[in-house]
């Protein structure tokens, strides 16, 4: 039994990093995103007749929507709209708010993906502007309510991946509900068209998925009080893309009304492209559907993009259009521009060990780690570059600053703590280092193991070959920090401490395999001896890892062999 769990657990970690790492192969499946996922995605149903569950049926704005009784008898109701499908000429625009009805709705099942990277063509449509309530107690009122907006950097994966289904974790805190929301991904989501002729309507924005998850924060506001939600306790809660869209959308003044706390996992605000960045992708664009101008784009099919989405291979995230997003979203925190809000922000140890795991012959890693590093030195100035590798060529693997770790602290861990250092200057601030080492790694964790912790669900418990009570007990543990957090404001949990950050302390909960203990100084020395060298574009270097260059893709390309 224990090897048929070792093979699966290889198998799924393999392609669940191919998910992560090769995202231009056609031939990639998300091999979670299909476990137990029986019924095709699509568009819920308008019910004509007087034959459904009336105590499931909750009165929106824009239609009364019926939910089902999950197996693990919580609520959920599944595609509801939140906006007017962004087609035809709503392509590339703000989402317009969804028109008033007295119709009624099933929201049994979940709607189709967004046109990501990697999505099966059957299974995704531009019309995904849809979200997702679960709750464990539907009569209860004033429950808080915690918003997922999930991750993918921008470019794949949906709400409706099994990864995010929060029936159970419902079940857990029925005294909370839980919803999940869609945004548009990749050129539909992130597009630059100043240059493009004809697109005076469609350049006045460059962020249309971080304007979807407003519009979705909208509905909530509008409209979770039928579902027993009080909309003046509202968390963001969101994991790699998603924290880096709820830490952006703290900084926006038109949404902060709408939630008062953030959960920010493995992202942060400087997760941002310049605008000559995201031009690329547009050039790109209009390259692929030989356009002239925006009449052009506008008339391609769906079918024509989803075919061909695969063909970006350059990073997509939100824009510095001085607009949306400011040209430096920390000078927003900086100055005092979130009054009121509330973060809990978290790291793993070793966020771009991730590939590790999907190399079946692992002398070939460091060859691997080594091109992807001189790939990332050309995205900065030369003088940073020149800095870094010599810096970590004295290290020589002391501490275990290596390349790979190097990239994952330039990348990840101290952009967030920089953020993290200026908030606490006027906000509440609390910081975990998640290093619970549940895949093996050395005594480490990777990019997205904390996320397999907390969600730790009978689906993701098979597919990843992680069911056992003691992973269960440690769950259970660290989902009840998240959850006190959006209840309370404060992360607790028993025999959990954990202290208010501050830059001067910088004091995080080191979380491992041994428990949660509170530690200061956390960073302290690489960030001392790095000082003067961050980068202005983090992500852009990550993505050098998740978008293989093609230095790095031959690597994969054996793999598959």
């Amino acid at each position: 039994m224990k090897k048929v769990l070792l093979v699966v657990l290889a198998v799924i970690v393999f392609m669940t990093l191919a998910c992560l790492c090769m995202p231009r192969s056609r031939a990639i499946i998300n091999v979670i995103s299909k476990t137990n996922q029986n019924k095709v995605l699509g568009k819920n149903k308008e019910i004509t007749n007087d034959s459904y569950k009336k105590e499931l049926a909750v009165k929106c704005f824009n239609g009364t929507f019926v939910g089902k009784k999950t197996s693990v008898k919580t609520f959920a109701w599944k595609g509801i709209p939140f906006a007017k499908p962004p087609v035809g000429q709503l392509r590339w625009k703000a989402p317009v708010k969804a028109e008033k009805s007295d119709k009624v709705f099933e929201s049994y099942g979940f709607a189709r993906k967004p046109v990501g990277i990697m999505a099966k063509a059957q299974n995704v449509s531009e019309d995904c502007l849809y979200l997702n309530i679960f709750t464990g107690n539907k009569d209860a009122q004033n429950k808080p309510v915690i918003v997922f907006i999930h991750g993918g950097s921008f470019i794949h994966t949906a709400a409706s991946d099994s990864l995010y289904w929060f029936e159970e974790i419902s079940a857990m805190y029925p005294d909370v509900i839980f919803v999940s929301i869609e945004y548009r991904t990749g050129i539909l989501g992130f597009a630059d068209f100043e240059n493009v002729e004809g697109a005076d309507d469609y350049a006045q924005n460059c962020n249309f998925g971080l304007l979807d998850q407003i519009c979705a924060l909208e509905w909530i506001n509008e409209n979770i009080a039928g579902f027993g939600g009080d909309n003046s306790n509202v968390t963001l809660w969101g994991q790699d893309a998603g924290a880096a869209s709820a830490m952006l959308l703290s900084c926006m003044n038109h949404s902060k009304p709408l939630f008062n706390k953030v959960i920010a996992q493995s992202g942060t605000a400087q997760f941002c492209v310049e605008k000559k960045d995201a031009q690329k992708n547009t050039a790109r664009l209009l390259e692929i559907f030989n356009a002239k101008n925006m009449d052009d784009l506008v008339k391609v099919s769906q079918e024509d993009l989803i075919a061909h989405v695969h063909e970006f291979t350059d990073a997509f995230a939100p824009v510095k259009d001085g607009v949306t997003v400011a040209e430096n979203p920390l000078s927003v925190f900086n100055d005092d521009g979130v009054k009121g809000i509330k973060f809990l922000l978290g790291r793993t140890d070793d966020e771009l060990k991730i590939a590790y795991r999907s190399f079946k012959d692992k002398s070939k890693y460091p060859e691997f780690v080594d091109a992807v590093f001189d790939k990332a030195m050309t995205r900065i100035p030369q003088e940073k570059a020149k800095f870094y590798k010599e810096y970590v060529s004295l290290q020589n693997g002391n501490n275990g600053m290596n390349k790979e770790k190097l990239l994952t602290e330039i990348c990840f861990g101290i952009p967030m703590m920089e953020a993290a250092d200026i908030l606490s200057h006027n906000e509440e601030v609390y910081f975990y280092n998640y290093a619970y080492n549940l895949f093996g790694l050395e005594n480490s964790s990777a990019h997205s193991d904390d996320l397999y912790m907390i969600l730790n669900q009978s689906t993701n418990k098979i597919a990843l070959g992680i069911d056992n009570p003691e992973v269960d007990e440690f769950s259970k543990k660290f989902c009840d920090l998240l959850v006190s957090f959006a209840k309370e404001g404060k992360p607790s949990a028993s025999s959990v401490n954990f202290e208010q950050y501050s830059e001067a302390k910088a004091n995080v909960l080191e979380i491992t395999n041994e428990g949660f203990t509170m530690k200061e100084g956390f960073l302290k020395e690489l960030r001392a001896d790095l000082k003067g060298n961050s980068v202005e574009n983090p992500w852009i270097m990550a993505m050098d890892y998740i978008l293989p260059s093609e230095q790095t893709q031959k690597f994969f390309e054996e793999e598959k062999k």
